[in-house]
């Protein structure tokens, strides 16, 4: 492990394709943000968030230790694609690939994309295997490769028409997404909603806002909701879920002011953000319109989590148990 400072707020571990990203969450506990493979498409992303008790002021570096989940392996943070090869047959069901979204369209069959490239670095440097490195940044990088709702193949032969670079930057109170969509060929995109949430831990309320008019009204998050209509809610930038006890929160903030943040590709009569009962928020990127890409464009938004406690209770009431 490197040397202490006053500086660093992280603690990075690598075992195999397997990272976790260790930070102060309370003063009982550190948060780890674990990722790696999930879903059906086995790309690398948000996998499991960790309670690991640890009453010292900076993170323990033992990786070893029971912890207490908070979340487990569930659905995509990074959204899939309702996007079609423009050369391709136009007969097909207009299903999402990409994400944990496989050939049915939901979560059964063979896989719509795969990682195809992934690096680590902390710091700038590398991470040693099984080796907790102490630092400031942690930038995680994904190449995935998409395949179209009418190129997929039930065996599996599927062609990608999209290349995404998922890039996870973790600070101490931030992750920021960066993701760069390359046109493999001609493409028309039906839908995307690129920054989104999957709200187990979170399971209270949810609520819509933006640097203007930051939070407006909460709503239960097991049931359907949406930042809502007219100019002031175009402003939406963000969405905060808190669970039942007030005590977890999680914040999805987009960048509005570049790349597809700027929702030129949303009809004026849907919201910019919304939920939905079965535990997931959402922002529209595209939808509405059905752009077509050429071969070679591409498409960046730019977003950021927030994972932070909203008290300094020892007692986190989280499902589960130490293990």
């Amino acid at each position: 492990m490197t040397g202490m400072s006053s500086g660093f707020g992280l603690l990075a571990y690598k075992d195999g394709s397997r990272l976790i990203v260790s930070r102060k969450y309370d003063s009982a506990n550190d948060l780890w943000i674990v990722m790696d493979h999930y879903g059906s498409n086995r790309l690398i992303s948000f996998l499991e968030w960790r309670l690991a008790p640890n009453t010292e002021p900076a993170p323990n570096p033992d990786f070893g230790r029971p912890t207490l989940l908070m979340q487990g392996e569930g659905s995509d943070w990074i959204g899939p694609y309702i996007a079609e090869a423009a050369s391709g047959p136009d007969d097909c069901r207009k299903t999402f690939t990409g994400g944990n979204h496989a050939f049915d369209g939901n979560t059964g069959g063979t896989a719509t994309a795969k990682t195809v490239h992934c690096d680590v670095l902390a710091d700038g440097t590398g991470i040693p295997e099984r080796t907790a490195v102490l630092c400031e940044t942690v930038i995680l990088r994904t190449v995935n490769e998409v395949q179209g709702f009418n190129t997929k193949e039930e065996d599996g032969s599927g062609r990608a028409v999209m290349r995404e670079t998922v890039t996870y930057s973790f600070h101490a109170g931030a992750v920021r997404i960066d993701n760069r969509i390359e046109m493999l060929e001609d493409v028309i995109m039906h839908r995307y909603y690129g920054l989104q949430t999957v709200n187990r831990a979170w399971n209270g309320t949810v609520q819509y806002g933006s640097a203007e008019r930051l939070y407006g009204e909460a709503y239960p998050v097991n049931g359907d909701s949406d930042s809502g209509e007219g100019l002031g809610q175009r402003r939406t930038d963000r969405i905060r879920i808190r669970s039942r006890d007030r005590v977890h929160t999680v914040e999805a903030i987009l960048d509005r002011s570049s790349g597809l943040g700027r929702t030129e590709w949303v009809a004026d009569s849907l919201p910019i953000a919304f939920s939905k009962a079965y535990g997931k928020s959402y922002f529209n990127l595209v939808h509405g319109p059905s752009p077509r890409f050429g071969q070679g464009d591409t498409l960046e938004w730019t977003g950021t989590y927030r994972f932070y406690r909203t008290d300094e209770q020892s007692d986190t009431e989280v499902s589960g148990g130490y293990r």
